[in-house]
């Protein structure tokens, strides 16, 4: 075992909990996060005993590893987790992810008071523990319609767009950013038709449960969707105090289609 691997998990935690300090700032934590993921590396994958050895669990503190060590750690993952891509990239598995991502990036205080573009990298670098992701990607059609859209998010497979992610900040519930975004999403970026979208709503204002609820009304009653509406559901299972999920089902060229909502606050 890491001789310092409680002095480097204390380190970690203490500079988490205090937002105003830099992971850089101790440059001899990138050097243990390296030994780390060499650890992990040479356990043979194995998250459970690594974590309950060392007390660590590597996923929630990417934030402070240098990219090269991102690098590896990324690599060692895919390895080693030896996933069946068909059920990685189901919907079921993708809603899992993207909201085990989100969930991962709200209770890190390292994205406090930060824009839309940081919360959405650190989702970003998340998924792609899994995934193959971009970023700000050129995909569908701008709003103009004289060039390509730039998606917030975009989940590919073998060059396949398997999913796209729109972000919005939101401090309550603005009827026309909100539908501009949705619009974007499902006729603008989605040309090919995939068969779920997802709609993450960052929410920075002081109530969310009042949020929702009208969110609820806005969704089921008040806007027009660009393909048949079926109908909505909430997704109880997902069930944390401070987030919110709803599926709402669509109908495109008779075959449906589903945009995932999910709202988590995030001041």
């Amino acid at each position: 075992m890491n001789p310092f691997s409680s002095i480097y998990y204390v380190c970690c935690e203490m500079l988490l909990s205090e937002g105003d300090l830099v992971f850089d700032d101790l440059d001899f934590l990138p050097d243990f996060l390296d030994e780390e993921v060499r650890l992990y590396i040479a356990g043979g994958g194995n998250k459970e005993g690594f974590e309950s050895n060392l007390w660590i669990d590597l996923y929630k503190y990417t934030d402070c590893m240098h990219d090269v060590v991102l690098e590896k750690f990324i690599e060692c993952q895919k390895q080693f987790d030896n996933v069946n891509i068909d059920s990685v990239l189901s919907e079921e598995a993708l809603l899992y992810n993207i909201y085990k991502s989100l969930l991962s990036v709200q209770e890190n205080c390292v994205y406090r008071g930060k824009s839309e573009n940081v919360i959405s990298d650190g989702i970003r670098d998340r998924l792609k523990m899994l995934y193959n992701v971009s970023d700000q990607s050129r995909c569908g059609v701008s709003n103009s319609g004289n060039d390509a859209g730039e998606v917030d998010l975009k989940i590919d497979n073998n060059g396949i767009t398997v999913t796209i992610i729109e972000a919005v900040v939101l401090r309550g519930l603005f009827r026309k950013n909100l539908s501009e975004h949705i619009y974007k999403l499902l006729y603008k970026y989605d040309v090919i038709g995939c068969k779920s979208l997802y709609l993450l709503i960052y929410y920075k204002g002081k109530n969310l449960r009042n949020f929702w609820e009208s969110f609820l009304v806005f969704i089921s009653r008040d806007y027009s969707y660009p393909y048949e509406y079926i109908g909505y559901e909430e997704l109880d299972n997902l069930n944390h105090t401070e987030s919110r999920a709803l599926k709402v089902m669509l109908r495109r060229e008779g075959r449906e289609t589903n945009l995932y909502c999910i709202a988590a606050t995030l001041r």
